[in-house]
């Protein structure tokens, strides 16, 4: 095999990961519930509680960045995430439990945004809008084997699931072996990460990211509650309903670049249609399986290369020196909104006296709905996204 493939291989593989601090857990959730004093709140705080840890420590790893290269970084993240699984499967206490988890955000700061910087190391322009898409593409097909794989474990025995994450020893062995260490970090402009937020660009793309995920991450809390609730089935229903999303986006990574050519604008309206749709078919007093997998399949079809094209957009604002610090607030604002959409969300339902995991969906559609439209609109007059010629 040639050595630019090995090197496009081994880093394609870490995206494999992608699921890890966030919603590879989800068809654990009901079982995790039954099992622990804390019932569903506690299942909730073990699947956000990633989130929190990773913000803070982004900033950290952008420190380190200047003492260390992005090889070492990946691998010490690709190594956390290892023992993360191990100490969970082992602890039997709430408290373990957490830390443990909580050390899958640890990893996640290590391993999400410096993935993507070295993307940008390799590869430029066409190329590298090509390698990040795969990357996505990576993401998906890793999140469908992980997601079934942790149900398929979960229903012999619930502990199991726990383990899945040592998935990571493959990607820890193909970089550790094919990607050459890079020198440290170049002088920043902007040495601190937050200071692009001082780009208007950035700090807008990052914003808007930020509120869409805030409603989106809804899809991914409540999708195993709502098969338990409507007993539609158990943590393998759960995973396969995850799959269909994650096919859809592995579906939409591949679209991704063709549609881009013709509209950023126009991209991001279907985006958001589709997801709105979704989130139309879970509002259903009625609801089936089939139904659970088709909205499954439209969000993944919406949201499935959002992340990605929203990524691409931020690192076109910069050079190359910054884009890890771009990448790095992008994953940032991901794991911030996933933190505090069950807080917000909670806190609206209860407000308005709804159902988080029903009324909530329909809210959701229709405000999706109206993004749809604003965007078109934008189509329509011919507007379009530019990134400055004078890059930071």
């Amino acid at each position: 095999m040639q050595k630019s493939l090995k090197i496009e291989y081994a880093l394609l593989s870490v995206f494999i990961t992608g699921y890890i601090a966030g919603s590879y857990i989800t068809p654990m959730l009901p079982n995790i519930a039954d099992n622990f004093e804390g019932d569903k709140d506690f299942a909730r705080a073990m699947l956000i509680t990633p989130s929190l840890i990773v913000v803070p420590f982004i900033l950290f790893s952008a420190i380190l960045l200047k003492f260390f290269n992005k090889k070492t970084l990946i691998l010490s993240g690709l190594s956390v995430y290892c023992i993360s699984a191990i100490g969970m499967f082992l602890s039997f206490s709430e408290s373990y439990l957490l830390f443990f988890r909580s050390l899958s955000g640890v990893g996640a700061g290590l391993v999400t945004p410096y993935a993507t910087a070295l993307i940008t190391d390799y590869y430029k322009d066409d190329k590298k809008d090509e390698v990040i898409s795969k990357s996505g593409i990576s993401t998906n097909v890793g999140g469908i084997v992980i997601l079934i794989a942790t149900g398929f474990f979960t229903s012999l025995y619930w502990r199991l699931g726990f383990l899945v994450p040592l998935a990571c020893l493959l990607p820890l062995y193909l970089i550790y072996k094919y990607i050459e260490p890079k020198k440290r970090s170049a002088q920043h402009k902007y040495p601190f990460v937050f200071g692009l937020i001082f780009k208007k660009e950035i700090f807008l793309i990052c914003i808007a990211y930020f509120f869409i995920m805030i409603f989106v991450f809804n899809y991914f809390a409540g999708i195993s509650f709502v098969i338990s609730n409507n007993n539609l089935g158990n943590s393998i229903q759960s995973g396969i309903a995850q799959s269909f999303y994650m096919i859809a986006a592995l579906i939409a990574n591949l679209l991704l670049t063709i549609i881009k050519r013709v509209s950023l604008y126009l991209l991001f309206a279907f985006q958001m249609l589709f997801v709105a749709q979704g989130f139309f078919t879970l509002y259903d007093k009625d609801l089936t399986l089939t139904s659970v997998y088709f909205a499954s399949f439209l969000i993944g079809m919406g949201y499935g290369a959002f992340f990605n094209s929203m990524l691409s957009l931020a690192t076109s604002y910069t050079t190359k020196v910054n884009s890890a610090n771009a990448i790095s607030l992008m994953v940032a604002s991901m794991y911030l909104s996933q933190f505090l959409s069950p807080l917000i969300l909670s806190r609206f339902s209860n407000l308005l006296n709804i159902s988080q995991y029903f009324e909530m969906f329909l809210i959701e559609g229709i405000l999706f709905v109206l993004i749809a439209l604003f965007l078109f609109v934008k189509f329509i007059r011919g507007n379009k996204i530019k990134p400055n010629m004078h890059q930071v």
